[in-house]
C-alpha cells in the first residue's frame, strides 16, 4: 500500500501537472522537478498573478513545560495513563510526546466506547487499540487497556485496580487529547477514592513550569498528575465551527452505513471531505455521526469538480471554512494487495473498505486534517443501510 499527498497549487488549490498546460494546475515540468516536498509551488497561471512568497505551513508542536513534565516522568520511571477517544485517535500522537515515555508502563483509557457499534468485540477493539500503540514504539499490551464510556460519571474500579498494580507505587502522569473525557475519568476517580496519606488533593503550577497540574495522593510518597490535555489541531473537531461540529461528533452510536464505489465515483461527508473512486472498485460500511449525510455523487459525466459539488450537490453539514477547492488539502492512496484496510479521517470517522486487485482513492479533506490507514481487521459490522 502507498499513501503520498497530492501537490496542489498553493493559490488554486488545483493538483499540479505538467502534460496539460490548458487545464488547472499547470507548471512547468523542469520547475516542479527542482521543488523539495517542502517547497511552497504555484501553477504558472497564479504564479503570475501572485508573484509572493506564502507563509509556511503550521507545524503541530508541543507545549514545552508539557514536555518537561514528561521528562520528570520518565526520570522517575512513573506510570503513564493515557486517555483515547476510541473514536478519533489514531491521528493524536504526537512524536515528540511518544519518544518521552516509549519505555514506560502505560495503561489506556480507551474512551467512548460507547459510541462503537453496539455488536463490536470489546476484545478485539482492546486488541486494536494495543496494536495501534506499539506501532508507535508504545508498551502495550491488550490487557493494559480499559474500555470505558465517560459521558457521564462511571465505574472506574477496573481502572484505578490496575492503576494500582501498575505503578508499583511510583507516580503516575493522567495525559490525553482534549475532548478525550480525561476531565470525566478524573471526576469518577475521585468519587471512589479514598485518600491513603495525610496530604490534601490540590492544584497548583507543575515545579519548573507554568503547567495547572491536579495532585492526587496515592500514597504518602506518591501522587496521580492530572495535567492539561494535548492539543488535537489536525483534527476537524478543532478545525470546525459550533454549528458543523454539533453534527459531527456523534452522541448515540454509529452504525454501518454500506455501499459500494467504482472509478469515477465520489463519495460525499456532506460538504467536510470527498472520496474519489479513482481505479479499481470496492465495497465500504461508513462509520460516521448519524446526521453527518454520506451520499454519493450522483452525475455520470463531467469528471470530479469539487467547486461544483460545494456549490450544488453536497449535502450537509456545510462549513464556511470550505467554500473552494483551495480550502482542502488532497491526499492519493495506492493499494496492491490488501483486500480490507481502515481509511480514516481525524475528527470524523472512517470507512472500512473491501477490494479486490490494484485499488486508489483520492481524498479531499480540510487543509491540516489528518488521516489515518490501518489494515488490521475491522471491530465491527453493522445493519445495511444505504449511503
Amino acid at each position: 500500500m502507498e499513501v503520498k499527498v497530492v501537490r496542489r497549487c498553493l493559490s488554486c488549490g488545483a493538483p499540479l501537472q505538467s502534460e496539460e498546460p490548458e487545464k488547472p494546475g499547470y507548471i512547468d515540468k523542469d520547475v516542479y522537478s527542482r521543488r523539495g516536498p517542502d517547497d511552497v509551488v504555484y501553477c504558472n497561471e497564479c504564479y503570475e498573478k501572485l508573484r509572493f512568497s506564502s507563509s509556511p505551513a503550521l507545524v503541530k508542536t508541543t507545549d514545552p513545560d508539557f514536555l518537561t513534565m514528561l521528562k520528570d516522568a520518565r526520570a522517575s520511571d512513573s506510570l503513564i495513563v493515557y486517555v483515547i477517544d476510541l473514536f478519533s485517535f489514531e491521528c493524536s500522537f504526537v512524536e515528540e510526546v511518544t519518544s518521552l515515555i516509549r519505555g514506560l508502563p502505560i495503561l489506556v483509557i480507551a474512551n467512548k466506547r460507547d459510541l462503537l457499534p453496539r455488536d463490536a468485540d470489546d476484545r478485539a477493539i482492546a486488541s486494536y487499540v494495543a496494536s495501534r500503540f506499539k506501532k508507535e514504539g508504545l508498551a502495550v499490551n491488550d490487557e493494559d487497556v480499559v474500555l470505558t464510556s465517560l459521558s457521564t460519571f462511571s465505574d472506574v474500579s477496573e481502572a484505578m485496580g490496575l492503576l494500582e498494580k501498575k505503578r508499583r507505587r511510583h507516580d503516575a502522569y493522567l495525559i490525553g487529547a482534549k475532548l478525550s473525557g480525561k476531565s470525566l475519568f478524573v471526576s469518577s476517580f475521585i468519587r471512589l477514592y479514598s485518600n491513603p496519606s495525610k496530604k490534601a488533593i490540590s492544584v497548583s503550577e507543575y515545579p519548573g513550569t507554568d503547567l495547572p497540574v491536579m495532585a492526587i495522593p496515592l500514597d504518602s510518597s506518591s501522587c496521580l498528575y492530572d495535567t492539561p490535555g494535548t492539543g488535537i489541531e489536525n483534527s476537524y473537531v478543532s478545525q470546525l465551527e459550533p454549528a458543523s461540529l454539533s453534527l459531527v461528533v456523534p452522541f448515540a452510536p454509529i452504525k454501518a452505513r454500506k455501499g459500494e464505489t467504482k472509478a469515477g465515483d465520489v463519495i460525499m461527508l456532506g460538504g467536510l471531505a470527498f472520496l474519489e473512486t479513482m481505479e479499481g472498485e470496492a465495497s465500504y460500511e461508513a462509520y460516521f455521526a448519524p446526521k453527518l449525510v454520506v451520499k454519493k455523487d450522483g452525475r455520470k459525466k463531467g469528471g470530479f469538480d469539487i467547486d461544483y459539488l460545494l456549490r450544488k450537490a453536497a449535502p450537509a453539514p456545510r462549513s464556511t471554512l470550505l467554500s473552494e477547492g483551495k480550502d482542502f488539502d488532497a491526499f492519493e492512496l495506492s493499494f496492491a494487495k490488501e483486500k480490507h484496510v481502515d481509511l480514516g479521517i481525524a475528527g470524523l470517522g472512517w470507512w472500512h473498505l473491501s477490494f479486490k486487485g490494484p485499488t486508489s482513492f483520492r481524498l479531499y479533506l480540510k487543509k491540516g486534517v489528518g488521516i489515518y490507514v490501518s489494515d488490521l481487521p475491522k471491530v465491527a459490522s453493522g445493519k445495511k443501510e444505504k449511503a
